[in-house]
């Protein structure tokens, strides 16, 4: 882990289009909490609960989701989808900012790119219920295989197979490095959350506004992550990190 990196990209402001970047975690904010006070949805999962510790007291157990339950985590599954679809698209922005010789705007980068995220993730779905009965694990090593496959096709509009190929070489001796700084940037975010979530723990509306900012200033910070990995593993650019860069120096 290198904690330069890490608090380099949780300075997910410092870009040049700050103002999309502005109304896009406002934006987000607003929709990752709003789910939570919509009156069409259920949010008594009590039943579900109650089933869960029946059978893992052994005994046979029915329950039934409510239609406001289901649209609930319906809702909740598609704000998380657009939350890891944030992470891509400011990678994708960062690292662009940072390349002079790609010329393609936000507009373009997302419209060639969104659909075959898309038909990547409905591709992935069974694959990855399946690796629920492992823990996860296949698909999270899957995933840091693929770490850079959105940023290929964000910025390079490559097809699926190509940018997953690129993808493979490129993360090959660093997956494990980037495995830890994902999981120590998302640890360095939940602290000060559960800190603040159990001193307004009975605020509902206060409770649920801090998880809607974390959840989207982490997205936000994994997207600054991503693009600084791939400047300075792909692109060879000592330069996204300053401070990394001075200690050569000296170092020399």
């Amino acid at each position: 882990m290198n904690l330069i990196i890490t608090l380099e990209a949780l300075k997910f402001y410092k870009i040049k289009a700050e103002k999309l970047v502005q109304i896009l975690f406002v934006v987000l904010v607003i929709l990752n909490a709003g789910i939570w006070f919509l009156p069409f949805c259920d949010y008594d999962f009590n039943a579900v609960y109650t089933a869960m510790e029946e059978m893992a007291a052994g005994r046979m157990a029915a329950f039934e989701l409510t239609q406001g339950n289901w649209i609930f985590l319906g809702l909740m599954l598609l704000t998380q989808l657009i939350n890891l679809l944030t992470v891509f698209f400011y990678a994708a922005l960062f690292a662009s900012e940072k390349m002079p010789s790609v010329e393609i705007t936000p507009l373009q980068m997302t419209v060639h790119a969104l659909p075959r995220l898309l038909l990547l993730f409905a591709l992935m779905i069974v694959p990855a219920i399946m690796s629920m009965l492992l823990l996860m694990i296949p698909v999270i090593v899957f995933a840091f295989m693929m770490y850079f496959m959105p940023i290929n096709l964000f910025l390079h509009k490559q097809n699926i197979a190509y940018a997953m190929n690129k993808s493979f070489e490129q993360t090959k001796g660093f997956r494990l490095i980037i495995f830890f700084q994902v999981f120590f940037l998302s640890m360095l975010l939940t602290f000060p959350e559960t800190i603040l979530i159990n001193m307004l723990s009975g605020n509902l509306i206060a409770t649920v506004l801090i998880q809607s900012f974390f959840a989207v200033f982490l997205s936000f910070s994994q997207g600054r992550l991503m693009g600084i990995y791939y400047l300075y593993l792909v692109k060879k650019d000592p330069l996204v990190v300053p401070s990394i860069t001075n200690d050569d120096k000296e170092g020399k």
